[in-house]
């Protein structure tokens, strides 16, 4: 996220907005690098999260279901 102007003086709002995203990623995604501000860009790195046991048995049931 790049800050623009003024809106460095908001770093909360951006924040905010970044932390709200990876909430909403949080089924698919892990946070690999905290969200930090580098010069007038704040970032944070993802990575997908790793298809476990669990996932598998629950995508296979949902399959034959269907069938």
């Amino acid at each position: 996220m790049r800050f623009r102007g003024r809106m460095i003086t908001r770093q909360e709002v951006g924040r905010a907005v970044m932390n709200k995203f990876i909430e909403q990623m949080s089924d698919v995604a892990q946070v690999e690098k905290a969200p930090s501000m580098e010069g007038n860009t704040m970032s944070v790195v993802l990575s997908p999260k790793k298809k476990g046991r669990q996932q598998e048995e629950t995508k296979n049931e949902s399959q034959s279901e269907k069938a």
